[in-house]
Parts: C-alpha cells; sequence; structure tokens
C-alpha cells in the first residue's frame, strides 16, 4: 500500500502489474486517487488487470478530477452518488444543488445536508432547541 500523501505511484503501479494479478482493489482516494489512475493508465495496468474495484472511484471530486481519464470496464461506488436514490426528494435536492453551484453533489455535500436536515426534524419534534430535548426527540431513528 502507497503511504498517504504520494504523488508518484510509478513504483506500486509496477510492483501490481510485475504479479499479474488478476484482480486490483485500491483504496487511495481524492487526488492520490485521481494520480494513480492517471499513473496507472498510461502504464496500460487497466489493459493488463482484468478486475480493478476503486471503492471511492465515484465520487465528484475523483470523477471531475479524472473526467475523460477514468478508464473504461472497472468498478467503482461512493459513500453516495447523486443519481441514487432515485426520488422526488434526492433529485429536487440534486437540481437546486446543481443549479446554485454548478457541479453535482459529492458526498460531503449529501452527509452535511442530511445532517441538518435530521437536526431541523429533530428540534421540530422537541419543540425546542435543548440538548437533551433534541436527543430525546432523535431517539429511535435510524
Amino acid at each position: 500500500m502507497a503511504p498517504f500523501g504520494t504523488t508518484d505511484f510509478r513504483s506500486h503501479i509496477n510492483t501490481i502489474m510485475d504479479a499479474k494479478p488478476d484482480g486490483l482493489y485500491s483504496t487511495e482516494w481524492a487526488g492520490e486517487l485521481i494520480s494513480f489512475v492517471k499513473q496507472a493508465k498510461e502504464a496500460g495496468l487497466f489493459e493488463k488487470v482484468k478486475y480493478v474495484m476503486l471503492p471511492v472511484g465515484a465520487a465528484m471530486d475523483v470523477l471531475e478530477g479524472l473526467g475523460k481519464d477514468m478508464p473504461d470496464n472497472i468498478w467503482i461506488s461512493a459513500r453516495y452518488f447523486f443519481q441514487y436514490p432515485n426520488s422526488k426528494e434526492n433529485n429536487d435536492w440534486v437540481a437546486r444543488f446543481q443549479k446554485r453551484w454548478n457541479h453535482y453533489p459529492a458526498y460531503v455535500s449529501e452527509t452535511g445536508y442530511s445532517t441538518l436536515y435530521a437536526f431541523k426534524a429533530a428540534v421540530e419534534k422537541a419543540g425546542s432547541k435543548d440538548t437533551k430535548a433534541v436527543i430525546a426527540a432523535s431517539k429511535g431513528w435510524r
């Protein structure tokens, strides 16, 4: 595993390619994942490794950072993806977010929004901003 803060992944990529694995699971994220993918693509890794899983490869910072450089035929996921769930609430929020910020929301945007929305609901249920009342009003939520 590359240490946090790595910017040059060539030795790691070479080690992976020399091992000739069937699959690769990488936990690199954000800017490091962008650097890794660009360098791995340049080295031909995605043509040689059959199965590649990038668990935070669908995070908006990665998708926007890679753009057309995102390789085909890999598995990616994210903590939140703006097209899911396909519900009125999510779709309306995404549309408002995109209109205001001119890009799609990332997981941190959704987490912040959801947290404030849950806090608002707890305060309304408690009828107060008193900490103990808000905690009691939010017990049992999932």
